[in-house]
């Protein structure tokens, strides 16, 4: 019996010091959810494979530029006879080689370095690509997680509404008992405290609903056994403190307009490309092996040329005429490198816009932010006296319930606000990003 009541005893002790420690791996801070998200993302993954991509394609350019060799090895054979073949004089009646042969590009028109400067171009635009994603990535879990806070404190502020609702329904029952108070107050009572169990029901369904949406964010979809840790007063702060609220309206630095930017000089590039296609090509080559003809190896071997030598040589390339293609592409290289150019004035503007209606919004919210704060002291003043009073007789049940709802709806007000304010300071923050 002693042992049982030690093992008991144990078990209790242990559950009691892992408590803390299982609760804590449930509660899970900002930096935590952007933590698990950069780690998780799909996008950054595909992101880091196009940045290795055209890493990959510099170097294969770049390789271009070096000596190419390769061995050629052939043998043909053509018959000649009076009447049937090809003439000899053309044909040789075949051929034999097996050759190493060795080529080198001299000049290419530019084409190699204009490539290069669009591949480099191309670089950077898939490392703002890669910035995008992870400011978007960010941006989407800290929405979700301002929303999880706010649902999870709305949830909080209907359990405590249910809560002061059920106390008040006791108290009313025990005045009716003691006849100070009738059955329709008890009536009206709960009628109001199952409409804000119903309400708690919704709120806690949103709760729930939010955490699955930042759990997928975070790669684990079925994983919602957390608690979204912080403050929402705490997250405007940091904000604040990070010179978010109020940035200007410049917009040169916006990540949006950086990768717009790139795209219209990477338009740009392409239009010298095609114009650089009607300059001169220049390559030297040159082989060494073995190469003969049919007819050579007929011959008796005390008759036959040497079979074994080398060549060497260089040949140029010089476009004449082409019945205006090149023209053709040059123009059409020119039309998508101004559309690409008026893109970029619209994304500028775009985001401009963006910036100071964020900033209006954000503006308004925090003048409203005080006047709601004031209206949630009053309202609480007023449900504390109004239920006084009816325990003294002084007023109507209908009018302690009233103010039981104003100050909830008070409380939520308050807490919309600030929820807001959070979001547009963190609209802008991915706004400006850079």
């Amino acid at each position: 019996m002693n042992d049982i009541l030690k093992r008991t005893l144990l078990s209790i002790c242990l559950l009691l010091l892992l408590w803390p420690v299982t609760n804590a791996q449930n509660v899970l801070t900002l930096d935590q959810c952007l933590e698990r998200a950069r780690s998780n993302s799909l996008r950054l993954r595909q992101a880091d494979d196009a940045i290795r991509k055209a890493e990959i394609a510099r170097s294969e350019l770049s390789s271009t530029a070096l000596p190419s060799a390769r061995i050629d090895v052939g043998a043909s054979f053509a018959p000649a006879s009076k009447h049937f073949g090809y003439d000899p004089a053309a044909s040789n009646e075949g051929q034999l080689n097996g050759q190493i042969v060795v080529e080198q590009s001299i000049y290419d028109g530019g084409v190699r370095s204009l490539k290069a400067t669009r591949l480099r171009l191309e670089r950077d635009r898939l490392s703002g690509v890669k910035q995008s994603v992870e400011r978007d990535v960010r941006f989407a879990v800290k929405q979700l997680f301002i929303e999880t806070l706010r649902a999870q404190v709305e949830a909080d502020l209907r359990r405590a509404s249910v809560q002061r609702l059920a106390e008040y329904r006791e108290l009313v029952k025990q005045l009716m008992a003691a006849g100070s108070a009738n059955y329709t107050d008890f009536i009206k009572t709960q009628v109001e405290l199952t409409t804000d169990s119903l309400s708690l029901r919704k709120a806690e369904e949103v709760v729930a609903i939010t955490k699955y949406e930042l759990a997928d964010l975070m790669g684990a979809p079925t994983d919602t056994g957390f608690t979204a840790a912080g403050s929402l007063d705490d997250m405007v702060a940091a904000l604040s403190a990070a010179g978010v609220i109020g940035t200007g309206l410049e917009t040169t630095s916006s990540l949006d307009v950086q990768l717009a930017d790139f795209d219209a000089r990477t338009g740009e590039i392409d239009v010298k490309l095609t114009r650089h296609e009607r300059w001169p090509v220049i390559s030297a080559f040159a082989d060494a092996g073995l190469l003969t003809t049919g007819q050579n190896l007929r011959l008796p071997a005390a008759d036959r040329a040497s079979i074994i030598g080398y060549s060497a040589g260089i040949s140029l390339q010089l476009p004449l005429f082409d019945w205006g293609a090149n023209r053709y592409r040059i123009q059409q290289q020119e039309i998508t490198n101004d559309s690409l150019r008026l893109e970029l004035t619209s994304v500028r503007r775009s985001i401009a816009l963006e910036i100071r209606k964020a900033n209006s919004q954000l503006a308004n919210a925090a003048k409203r932010l005080g006047s709601v704060r004031a209206n949630v002291a009053a309202a609480e003043d007023n449900f504390l006296l109004t239920k006084a009073s009816f325990v003294s007789g002084g007023t109507l049940a209908l009018e302690v319930l009233n103010a039981q709802q104003l100050f909830t709806e008070a409380k939520l007000a308050e807490l919309e606000t600030v929820a807001e304010v959070a979001t547009l300071a963190a609209t802008i923050e991915e706004l400006t990003t850079h």
